[in-house]
């Protein structure tokens, strides 16, 4: 079911605080900035999760990065990823690799930015 904004998305999904919520506040991320690690596990998977905030306040491309380091028995690993719009899944084409059968890369980066609509007559 689609939301309008984080709290109906919370409201509807999180009902009660039935699921933890980790909130964590990135800064805006430069050479000398920090950017958390954050470290989640599954049995022998694991994945480095690595927030940045990209780009200053005037920046039209401003945006936040989400990388995703994946291992599985703790050596570099690659994942699967997929996406939902438009009631349709969006999968990776074909890399040469794969996880959990899907196509995979060893990096899965999750960029949130400017919102927009691809033009329909664009096909490039």
């Amino acid at each position: 079911m689609p939301t309008e904004t984080l709290q109906d998305f919370l409201d509807t999904y999180n009902e009660g605080d039935v699921h933890n919520l980790i909130t964590v506040d990135v800064p805006q991320s430069t050479n000398d900035t920090y950017s958390p690690f954050i470290l989640v596990r599954f049995g022998k998977f694991a994945a480095i999760i690595n927030p940045q905030g990209l780009g200053n306040e005037d920046d039209p491309k401003r945006h936040l990065s989400i990388d995703i380091h994946s291992f599985v028995d703790g050596k570099d690993a690659t994942a699967g990823v997929f996406t939902m719009g438009n009631g349709r899944r969006h999968t990776l084409e074909t890399t040469g690799t794969t996880s959990h059968g899907w196509a995979s890369a060893p990096l899965v980066v999750a960029l949130i930015g400017a919102q927009g609509v691809e033009d329909d007559d664009d096909e490039s």
